[in-house]
């Protein structure tokens, strides 16, 4: 069998540096494996407004675009 991916995306932190951390757990699994399912935790860190966030989830995006549009780090 083959070795699946699954990406969830389970926090979303805007700091008032004007960051934007994104956490993500990654898990990959082979259910003929008994050493698996692994997973892996990530942080994707980004400032408001030079990153490309066209790679994320659209519904992700959504939430970036319209904290930095609302100017949500003020103060």
């Amino acid at each position: 069998m083959a070795i699946t991916k699954t990406t969830q995306y389970t926090k979303i932190d805007m700091r008032s540096n004007r960051e934007i951390r994104i956490y993500i757990t990654d898990t990959w699994d082979d259910p003929d494996d008994d050493d698996m399912p692994i997973s892996k935790e990530r942080v994707l860190t980004l400032l408001p407004n030079p990153n490309d966030i066209s790679e994320l989830p659209s519904g992700l995006q959504n939430v970036v675009n319209a904290a930095i549009e609302a100017n949500f780090f003020t103060g």
